[in-house]
């Protein structure tokens, strides 16, 4: 699969180019782009995700019911790190 898809402004493409296209300010496909990395912060931040995400983990992996909350949530910020990364 191709990575190098997008303008580049919201989103850095592998190979660094920016369309020239004025950005998410004046670009309808930027602007796009910034509405949802915008919607994926807010949800990412939310503490129902955050509980949400700590109960997938318990129920898909059984033996993390043995960890504290409070060492599941390092593992919730390695991820969160990850997230907005994209």
């Amino acid at each position: 699969m191709n990575e190098n898809i997008g303008h580049g402004h919201v989103f850095p493409r592998p190979d660094g180019v920016k369309a020239r296209c004025g950005g998410p300010a004046i670009c309808m496909e930027c602007a796009g782009d910034q509405a949802r990395k915008a919607k994926a912060s807010d949800l990412v931040h939310s503490e129902a995700f955050v509980q949400m995400f700590l109960g997938y983990l318990s129920g898909a992996i059984p033996e993390l019911g043995k960890y504290p909350p409070a060492r599941l949530l390092g593992v919730w910020e390695c991820f969160k790190g990850e997230m907005q990364k994209r």
